[in-house]
């Protein structure tokens, strides 16, 4: 394997990595506004964000493909269950989420950082 190769998995692996952690955090912040406001839109982001920490980590251990496409599907059908869900139960019950600044800078973040990041693997994928 040529170096140049080896430094591009390298960098490969520190982004999944990051990615993974970015992920988390986003979901633990979903987590922690959506108990105090009960936002159906920021308990489906936490969902997704879950989902995606755990795509992350498959990526960065390198599980075989059809088993990581596979699981992480289905994770993700899950999410989008569950949050369909959330949604459609909490505009049944008329509820209406409270606002919050931080729901509004979670979202704000996320809309910046998220297309870098898709950027970047798109790179990567390219060299690799």
């Amino acid at each position: 394997m040529t170096p140049e190769r080896e430094i591009w998995i390298r960098h490969f692996f520190y982004f999944a990595l990051f990615a993974a952690v970015f992920h988390a955090l986003q979901f633990l912040a979903s987590l922690t506004l959506w108990m105090t406001t009960r936002s159906a839109a920021l308990l489906s982001f936490g969902f997704d964000a879950a989902v995606s920490t755990i795509a992350a980590l498959f990526l960065a251990a390198r599980i075989q493909r059809e088993w990581r496409n596979k699981y992480v599907a289905y994770g993700y059908m899950l999410a989008s269950a569950a949050a369909f869900y959330l949604g459609a139960s909490t505009l049944w019950r008329a509820e209406l989420p409270q606002t919050t600044a931080l729901g509004i800078v979670l979202a704000a973040v996320s809309m910046l950082a998220i297309p870098i990041m898709g950027s970047y693997m798109k790179v990567l994928a390219v060299e690799l």
